[in-house]
């Protein structure tokens, strides 16, 4: 799904435009670096949202008792397979090294 806003799906607008553009992944720890477990647990965080402000009806439907359509927002799930070290590695740099 195109979010109106960025002009990307979901997961691209929240890893790229608000992810790295805007630097909201940088925040754990707020460094000045971005790694890649520091990103993708930002968008893991960020697409539900997206999902809700956009009006998103590609999630999961359900009827609810009052016979209206329930849509869930997407939920996508950052699962680490490989070793922690691999996470550490930087995708951006936000600031620059003092």
């Amino acid at each position: 799904m195109e979010v109106n806003s960025c002009g990307h799906g979901l997961l691209s607008c929240a890893l790229i435009q608000e992810g790295l553009i805007g630097k909201k992944a940088d925040y754990d720890p707020q460094d000045g670096r971005i790694d890649l477990a520091e990103w993708f647990r930002d968008a893991e965080t960020r697409v539900p949202d997206l999902s809700r402000t956009s009006g998103d009806s590609r999630g999961a439907a359900a009827v609810n008792r009052a016979g209206t359509k329930v849509v869930a927002a997407q939920q996508p799930a950052f699962v680490p397979r490989a070793t922690p070290a691999a996470y550490k590695f930087v995708v951006a740099v936000t600031e620059p090294a003092r």
